[in-house]
């Protein structure tokens, strides 16, 4: 891990095992733009955390401590690393809803949760995913004594899943909380001028478009101009793409309903 990440982790480690026999609901928020390795540094943490359960002369021995993730596809993938590590169990990874149940079923709590991708959790009921309270990070929160969360406001991807910094301060502002911000980008390897247009153009300012060696950034006002576009690179160059689409809420009009009278 980079050199920022490796001291995000001791933070977090220190506020596990100063918090961890406090009384009270404890909170610690990592937030990053997409591609800063919050991913990275949670799979690292919870194994860390788990190692230490195994030690006696550990604050954190015999904790019981669970990652979540409301996303598929991630947990797949966390489960896959489980089966390579010696501490973690397949078990300790679930998703928020079944772990929240099976909690309440249980009549117990959490010491330490840690969430991934925290902005897909739930901020509404979800009766047809079994969800029947209004927010699963207040859920979360209260069943635990300590919850990490990762959090990325610019993703949201779900009228259910409403988030914002107002949204999340309004949660977590009745407990003990602390945040840090991981910023090196890892996925796009751009130019500080790059990144900054990039930036600035998700909080709806457009600048002038920056001139970037490794990136030929384009403005397209036709889309069948923009995909013959894509088709050419790949014809000079492989490996062309569209990897990401955006998804436009589509309201159709209420049916026309037609009668055809006939003459008896």
């Amino acid at each position: 891990m980079s050199e920022q990440q490796l001291e995000v982790k001791e933070e977090i480690l220190k506020f596990c095992k100063t918090k961890i026999t406090e009384t009270g609901h404890h909170v610690f928020i990592v937030e990053g733009d997409a591609g800063t390795g919050k991913s990275v540094l949670l799979s690292s943490l919870f194994n860390t955390i788990q190692d230490l359960t195994k030690e006696a002369d550990s604050a954190l021995y015999q904790t019981d401590n669970y990652l979540l993730v409301n996303h598929g596809e991630m947990l797949k993938t966390y489960k896959s690393i489980a089966g390579s590590l010696p501490n973690l169990k397949k078990k300790q990874f679930q998703k928020p809803t079944p772990f929240l149940n099976t909690l309440d079923k249980q009549k117990r709590t959490a010491d330490i949760v840690l969430v991934d991708e925290a902005h897909l959790l739930l901020t509404k009921e979800d009766v047809y995913n079994n969800f029947h309270q209004q927010n699963q990070l207040h859920e979360i929160i209260t069943r635990s004594k300590i919850t990490i969360l990762i959090f990325d406001p610019k993703q949201v991807l779900k009228i259910k899943s409403h988030w914002g910094h107002t949204t999340l301060q309004d949660i977590v502002g009745p407990f003990s909380t602390k945040m840090l911000q991981l910023s090196n980008q890892f996925r796009m390897q751009a130019s500080q001028q790059t990144l900054h247009w990039i930036n600035r153009f998700v909080e709806r300012e457009l600048l002038p478009i920056p001139s970037d060696l490794n990136y030929d950034l384009q403005i397209f006002e036709d889309p069948e101009v923009f995909k013959q576009a894509i088709f050419s690179k790949n014809e000079q160059h492989g490996l062309s793409r569209i990897v990401s689409t955006f998804d436009y809420l589509l309201e159709l009009p209420p049916p026309t309903l037609y009668l055809e009278v006939k003459d008896s």
